[in-house]
Order: structure tokens, then sequence, then C-alpha cells
């Protein structure tokens, strides 16, 4: 199962709800168009239907690929420290210094554990500290939230990350993805769907997004009927950010474990 999948499956329950009809997939053109561009899925229920594209939006250059080394430096930590540690923690590494740093990952990882174990028994409830160590090119941020549970979380920490480079990497998705769904739309005669995805909310949360969608969209003509934002870090979190004329209303968020179902096969 790929996020792709998992994003589509939770945005048709979120829109089965809605309509009050359980939509299934009933057609996947880009798997059987080989010679245009074609839409991803096609979703019909007994009175409904929706064309449907999908597409993981970064919150700047080369996040997708500082992730992928971000995880492999921190989930080793995570399970370490998993049931050891006196409270629920956050952990806030700089962007970029996963893939980038001069310092090896298993360097990196024992050094970043040993300011950790050092901490974690002295800080109160919702109390930051800063840990710097002269192994580590850089500083980490701890936090303790509260005292249950017993974890330890990690993100990525950027300093600054202005709205017009979000506004900007929405609208270049918009110009790869409104084309398609436009076409579609009038050949299968059905609504047009755009699934936005995001990896990363220490980065990019809906809010920040929801924003940027609004300033990447002024003065667009022929936009998606639906676009919807899914968060899928964990529980999958989805957000309504376009239906017709309407933009972000608030009421439509949903929730989703993100897993497939008999609409999916």
């Amino acid at each position: 199962m790929t996020y792709q999948d998992a994003c589509c499956a939770a945005v048709r329950r979120f829109l089965s709800k809605r309509v009050g009809e359980r939509l299934l997939i009933d057609a996947r053109p880009d798997r059987e168009v080989r010679n245009a561009p074609a839409v991803e899925e096609v979703w019909r229920s007994a009175s409904h239907g929706y064309v449907v594209e999908h597409t993981r939006i970064e919150a700047f250059g080369e996040q997708i690929q500082d992730g992928a080394a971000f995880q492999r430096l921190v989930e080793p930590l995570q399970q370490v420290f998993a049931g050891l540690v006196p409270g629920r923690f956050t952990v806030w590494i700089p962007f970029g210094v996963a893939s980038r740093s001069r310092i090896g990952l298993d360097e990196a990882r024992q050094e970043i554990a040993r300011l950790i174990a050092a901490r974690v028994g002295t800080l109160r409830d919702d109390e930051t500290v800063t840990l710097r160590s002269d192994r580590l090119p850089y500083d980490v941020r701890l936090h303790k939230w509260h005292s249950r549970e017993s974890r330890v979380l990690f993100g990525r920490l950027i300093e600054e990350l202005s709205d017009d480079a979000r506004a900007q990497r929405i609208g270049r998705a918009l110009d790869q993805k409104v084309p398609k769904l436009r076409a579609a739309a009038e050949v299968y005669a059905l609504k047009s769907v755009l699934i936005l995805e995001s990896n990363d909310i220490a980065l990019s949360n809906a809010i920040h997004i929801g924003q940027a969608f609004k300033r990447a969209i002024e003065g667009r003509c022929g936009l998606p009927d639906i676009v919807i934002l899914v968060e899928t870090e964990g529980l999958f979190y989805g957000w309504l950010l376009k239906e017709g004329d309407i933009v972000l209303p608030n009421e439509n968020y949903f929730e989703d474990h993100g897993v497939l179902d008999g609409g999916d096969t």
C-alpha cells in the first residue's frame, strides 16, 4: 500500500459519508492509458461520481529526500526510548542535518541519544531546553509535554518558511494536475477532486497550507470542484480546502486510519 492509495481511500470514505452512498473505484485511467496524461482514479456510487488526482506537496525543496534521511536517523531512537522516559517528549532537529551534515547517522544517533538520556529526567512539564554537544554541528531542542505516557517523538525544525514559498509549490502542483482533472471531468461528465498530501506536520500544518492554497489560486480559473488536504503523519487528518466556490469551509474535517478497504481492490 502506498500513501497515495491510502490518501485516496481516506478521501473516498469521507466523500461517501457526505453523499450518503458508498463510492467505489470504477477505473484507474493512469494505469491503463499510456499515450496521454490521465487521472489516477474514477469513483462512482449509485448517483455520484468523481475523477481524482493525488499529489504530494513539499514545504520546500528536498523535503522528501531529507525526510527519508531523517527517518533513518530517528526511528531507532524512538524505539530505544519507548517505555523508558518519564513522560511524552518531542525532540526537534534542524531541517537538512540528517541528509547534509558532515557527521554520520550512526555517530549522530549515539550522541543525540546521550543528550536526551541526560536531560529527560530533569525536565518539568511544558519545559523546553536546547541540547548542545561538541560532537554535533547543530543544536537539538527537547520539549516535555507532560508526565503521562512514555515516548519520545521527533520533528524537523526550520526557522523560517515563507508563505510565498508554500504558495509557489502549491501553484506548481496545480499547474501539473489541474489540466488532467479538467479534461477527465469533461470526458466522464463527473466532478473533479484534487487530493493534496502533506507528510510533515512539523513543517507545514493545515493552517499554513490552507492560507498558501488561497494565495496560490488567486486569479486561476478552471480549478477542481473539490480540493482536500490530507496530513499523513500517523493518523490521517483531512481538511476540505475547497468545494465549489467555497474555499476553506471550517466545519469539514475528518480523521482516518489510512487503510485500504474493499473498494480499493
